[in-house]
């Protein structure tokens, strides 16, 4: 069987190469791109250089790098069992998929949970729940380690749902901190996420760290809810603007650079400008899309106190400020439409929408969006950059990830003798994700050809190495969503000129918040003491 699947994965290998390939190969871009990438020397010369065959050499950064489990793990067929949300085109394919189907994302899937069975033998038994609200597959959860079915072990779902079940209620999840064969220093975990989600809240026992969730490459919804800059080539030649890729990695890529630029594309179609209906520099919304400016301009509600590792308030209400007057800045260019605040995920379908007709040089969007058809056929080709930082003075450029990503908990109810297998269950998932669905995703969902297209992998690296999450905004339950008041400024601000940082965010707004970061270090502190599994042996 081993020899079988091993097969099966280089056979995957070669298809995602040659489907990225003939994808972009074949892109329908037409006669008039044709001219326009003669007219601009500059992309031209960099995407010659780099369209040298180096398909296996790009596979084989993610197939070389090795976890370190013992090779002689074997848990006698034992069942893995795993609740989990199911939300068509979110999180349906990410835990498990039911058979091969000849599209590399399905099929990478689908031979990782083999190949990891395989190779601890262990039976993978997933119970996904069709319900587009986390909140209830949490309380499935809840009721079965309470009731001591122990039905599951591992609960994939929400972030910020699991956050707020691991703070309430006693918390329901088991620590990692030093869990058996989990290693989180490992690229196949977000050092980002658990570097925000890992504290020590307990200040009678400052050696008690906790953390109760993680993610990373075992997401597929970890890569699609990432907040990035999308920019189409196409309208970047035509203008004779070199591509992003030099500047963010010159680290000049800043909101005042995209400011600058924005002008640079608008044209008029003989449309009205309050309708969107001319060509625009920049397309953005004013709901989620201004949410992700809270981690790419290295801002924060709540932090870690550097000695007692205990969450408090982050808020410095002048940076904040600051960052606002920028983004009311681009959101008020001439060149740049603002559609504006829509229920649901409607905001990133309209963007989505107008970068896919050709009409936006650049957008804010969730990777997700790329999978939708309108920019899966798109004729112009487009490049993937990270959100650009607030100033050159910041060091670092920071990934924003929408709440709804997933992440992988061990329920309380799986005692110290099943943590064992369940935890070398997890490090064999990542990294097995990490060697074949990343690569798959990236270049197969993401539309990305693996010769000509190397700098957008190398961007992709970037933008998941460096995501970050801010602890106030992934508690936004017990801590009465304090994120929110963000979209109000920047929207008042853009609206009426007047910036409304320092009494949104007054002194008053700062003693609730540390009132309530207080409280939910004690909750947590209570979530640590994990005595359910004794309970119900």
């Amino acid at each position: 069987m081993k020899r079988v699947i091993s097969l099966l994965l280089a056979i995957l290998t070669v298809v995602a190469i040659f489907a990225g390939a003939v994808s972009c190969g074949d892109s329908g871009s037409g006669e008039t791109n044709k001219e326009s990438n003669k007219e601009t020397s500059t992309n031209k010369e960099t995407e010659s250089s780099e369209s040298k065959p180096h398909e296996s050499s790009i596979f084989d950064t993610y197939l070389d790098v090795n976890d370190n489990l013992p090779d002689n793990l074997n848990f006698g067929g034992e069942a893995i069992n795993i609740l989990s949300q199911d939300r068509e085109g979110w999180t349906s394919d990410e835990v498990s998929v039911a058979s091969i189907n000849s599209t590399p994302i399905n099929d990478a899937i689908y031979l990782r949970n083999q190949t990891v069975s395989d190779r601890i033998n262990v039976k993978i038994k997933p119970n996904k729940v069709q319900n587009d609200s986390p909140d209830e597959v949490i309380k499935l959860a809840q009721t079965d380690v309470n009731s001591g079915l122990k039905t599951y072990q591992i609960l994939v779902c929400a972030a910020v749902s699991v956050a707020h079940a691991s703070a309430t209620d006693g918390g329901l999840f088991r620590n990692l901190i030093n869990a058996p064969h989990l290693d989180l220093d490992q690229v196949w975990w977000s050092s980002g996420y658990t570097d925000t989600m890992s504290c020590n809240p307990d200040e009678d026992n400052p050696s008690k760290e906790v953390l109760f969730s993680v993610t990373g490459a075992i997401s597929l919804s970890m890569y699609r809810f990432a907040f990035v800059t999308l920019f189409n080539k196409n309208l970047f030649d035509m203008y004779h603007v070199p591509y992003l890729y030099d500047t963010v990695t010159e680290g000049d890529w800043t909101l005042d650079y995209q400011y600058d630029l924005i002008g640079t594309f608008y044209k008029s179609l003989g449309g009205s400008d309050e309708k969107g209906e001319n060509q625009y520099g920049f397309v953005l919304g004013d709901a989620i899309s201004v949410d992700p400016y809270w981690s790419a301009c290295d801002i924060h509600l709540a932090t870690k106190n550097s000695t007692t590792k205990r969450y408090e308030v982050a808020l410095d209400t002048t940076q904040i400020s600051n960052v606002v007057d920028k983004i009311a800045k681009l959101f008020n260019h001439k060149s740049t439409y603002n559609v504006g605040a829509s229920l649901g995920d409607y905001e990133q379908g309209d963007i989505r929408a107008k970068f896919a007709a050709g009409e936006a040089a650049m957008v804010t969007l969730r990777l997700l969006e790329v999978e939708n058809d309108d920019l899966r056929n798109m004729s112009d080709e487009y490049g993937i950059v990270p959100m650009p930082k607030y100033s050159d003075s910041q060091t670092n450029y920071y990934t924003y990830l929408h709440d709804q990503f997933s992440v992988w908990t061990v329920l309380k109810s799986v005692s110290d003798e099943e943590m064992d297998m369940v935890c070398a269950f997890l490090e064999a998932m990542a990294s097995e994700s990490y060697r074949r669905v990343t690569p798959n995703y990236y270049n197969t969902a993401l539309k990305i050809k693996l010769g000509t297209d190397e700098e957008s992998w190398k961007m992709l690296d970037m933008i998941f190495e460096r995501v970050y999450m801010d602890a106030g905004i992934l508690y936004y339950g017990p801590l009465g969503a304090p994120s929110y008041n963000f979209r109000k400024i920047v929207s008042d601000t853009v609206k009426t000129g007047t910036n409304t940082t320092s009494s949104d965010y007054n002194s008053t707004f700062k003693r609730a918040l540390n009132r309530k970061l207080g409280q939910l270090n004690d909750n947590l502190v209570i979530a640590a003491k994990e005595k359910i599994a004794d309970l119900v042996e």
